[in-house]
């Protein structure tokens, strides 16, 4: 009678354990289907499309990260996934699968979303926040892939990367002479930069995505920075044609500036026309820190600054002087700045004025700037005043 109760017993928990098996295997394929997790893993590639002939040093695609959200159930298949480009390939932080059916929506930054902020991803809104630092500077580029399946992409998904910023290039020309009272005679001067400011620049603003490599940006919460570089060596500006004076390109908020427009007269006001109320408005405009000389009687004179001082002179921000706008993602704008005498103002929106005492105690309280038009070696006037190179737009 014992035997055939403990082969009883026996039997049962063999059927109960065999259930119990049945009912978590079939537990775990069930959880499998649904999120896709016994297919491959998916795989991705990358593609730089992004002004490919003006791209400055630092600019490569070198890495980006991704996430993806799957509608179905309002979740992520891929959580800021960094993606790290080697000459092996594509090294991944972490691996994901797609969904095995339905849509998704994939956005990834480069070199990271870790640069961003405030990122909304859902199957409607596509959005972050970023602000462009005034200091080691970095060009963020997006990439994406707004309406997919696995099926759609046979399990391999492919983006294209754009500048999501704007790349900003600063050129100048002299067209200033002097003369002095009493001397009939008008006297080149050589004016030299070392450094420049850009005022009052936008800074911070939300991508939107319209498009798996394209977008626009609004310009959030009152945000305004200067962008500066000084130069390891003065630049001297030429008489005829535009000159860089920028060591590398500005990666700035795409925008329209909106500018300061002193009267720049001697009798301007400066609480109205100055430097303090632009900066109070938020107005842009470009501060250069030079220096000017004047050879006269066999010598070279310092009439503004000196051979160690660089004073700063301000320039309104004039929109013509940039022709190819920078108020949207993967542009280059290159402004052409012109030293003249209505444009180069002091801090109280004036015409700047040689400075009365130049070196070695040399008076100019007389001498005056004037304004000439840029010439040729020929002396013929050069009209070719927005020289344009090396810029390529992408149509996106």
């Amino acid at each position: 009678m014992k035997r055939i109760f403990f082969q009883f017993c026996l039997a049962f928990l063999t059927l109960w354990s065999l259930w119990l098996w049945s009912s978590c295997n079939t537990e775990q394929t069930s959880s499998a289907t649904e999120y896709g997790e016994d297919d491959d893993y998916a795989q991705v590639e990358a593609e730089d499309i992004s002004q490919p002939l003006t791209r400055a040093m630092g600019m490569d695609l070198t890495s980006f990260s991704l996430s993806v959200f799957y509608p179905k159930t309002n979740k992520l298949v891929a959580n800021n996934i960094l993606h790290t480009i080697t000459s092996a390939g594509i090294q991944m932080s972490g691996s994901w699968r797609m969904a095995p059916a339905g849509e998704m929506v994939a956005v990834a930054v480069s070199p990271s979303l870790d640069y961003t902020q405030n990122l909304v991803l859902t199957a409607d809104e596509q959005t972050f926040e970023y602000t462009v630092p005034t200091i080691e500077q970095t060009m963020i580029k997006i990439g994406g892939n707004l309406n997919f399946t696995k099926a759609s992409t046979n399990n391999k998904l492919s983006l294209k990367f754009v500048n999501a910023l704007t790349q900003f290039t600063l050129r100048a020309r002299n067209e200033m002479k002097v003369e002095f009272d009493g001397d009939d005679n008008q006297y080149d001067v050589d004016i030299y930069v070392k450094g420049f400011t850009m005022h009052n620049v936008a800074s911070k603003g939300r991508f939107k995505y319209t498009g798996d490599y394209n977008g626009t940006w609004t310009l959030i919460d009152d945000e305004y920075a200067n962008y500066s570089q000084e130069l390891v060596t003065p630049v001297k500006l030429g008489t005829t044609s535009f000159v860089n004076i920028i060591d590398s390109v500005l990666i700035l908020m795409p925008q329209t500036p909106q500018v300061w427009t002193p009267a720049a007269t001697a009798s301007a006001v400066a609480s109205v026309d100055g430097i303090a109320k632009a900066d109070e408005d938020h107005k842009c405009y470009i501060e250069l820190r030079c220096a000017i000389t004047v050879d006269r009687n066999n010598k070279t004179t310092y009439i503004w600054g000196s051979s160690d001082t660089y004073k700063s002179v301000y320039f309104p921000y004039v929109t013509k002087y940039c022709p190819k706008p920078w108020n949207a993602i993967n542009r280059q704008g290159t402004y052409n700045l012109r030293f003249t005498k209505t444009e180069a103002l002091d801090a109280e929106g004036r015409p700047i004025k040689p400075d009365e005492e130049g070196e070695e105690n040399g008076t100019f309280e007389n001498a005056v700037f004037i304004e000439v038009a840029p010439t040729d070696e020929l002396d013929n006037d050069n009209v070719d005043d927005w020289p344009d190179a090396d810029i390529i737009d992408v149509v996106i």
